[in-house]
């Protein structure tokens, strides 16, 4: 009768306790707003703008779910976009630039120069006059025009972005600039001893349950 009474229990037991995975995703997100009009050849940019803040480097953006530095989620980065928004383009042959810096002073940016006049990330010719959207996603190496991808990007990746505190978007053509957004997101995940039984373990217990009680009928005859 003790070998069963030991048997259940375990079951028991067993049947409390479950192990969960969590995943928790934290973001930042930085945001400049205005109305700027940008008007030269676009080979260069023509205008750079003011300092964004990568996560955990500055007092600037807005985080959920906790603070978090980039460096150190490198490997769990689970998005990381920047967009900007912008309408009237009045030059239907020549693309809307996008330019990436580190430095405030803009003598020479990411993969160019202000001799070279090098350095275009990406570039895309966009509808005249409508408002649009041009994203360049850092992780997957893609460029989005409202959403739907139209290219790569040349020259960055996630590691372009490590051990700096400053980012500035460069922008060159012709159209009216309205807003630029920053986007850091980071996956991580946590796993903890759940005491609520999961159905599984229910039907584990129940069997355990059933076969003690068979056990004890036959002991009895």
């Amino acid at each position: 009768m003790k070998k069963y009474l030991v048997v259940f229990c375990l079951l028991l037991f067993c049947a409390g306790l479950s192990s969960t995975v969590f995943a928790t995703t934290m973001s930042f997100h930085e945001q400049w707003t205005g109305t700027k009009t940008i008007d030269n050849s676009g080979i260069y940019p023509e205008w750079w703008s003011t300092k964004f803040d990568f996560p955990n480097a500055g007092p600037a953006g807005a985080y959920t779910n906790g603070k978090f530095e980039y460096d150190s989620y490198i490997n769990n980065i689970g998005a990381f976009t920047i967009t900007i928004k912008g309408y009237g383009d009045t030059d239907k042959y020549k693309p809307i630039d996008l330019f990436l810096d580190f430095n405030s002073d803009h003598y020479s940016w990411l993969n160019g120069s202000k001799n070279g006049a090098t350095g275009v990330i990406a570039g895309y010719d966009v509808a005249e006059t409508v408002p649009f959207t041009l994203t360049m996603d850092i992780k997957n190496n893609k460029l989005l025009y409202n959403g739907s991808q139209v290219g790569g990007l040349s020259g960055v990746n996630l590691n372009t972005f490590l051990n700096k505190q400053e980012l500035y978007v460069g922008i060159g053509c012709h159209f009216t600039l309205s807003e630029i957004d920053v986007d850091v997101s980071a996956v991580t995940s946590s796993q903890t001893t759940n005491p609520v039984p999961e159905p599984g373990s229910l039907v584990l217990l129940g069997s355990g349950i059933a076969a003690l009680g068979l056990a004890l009928r036959r002991r009895k005859q």
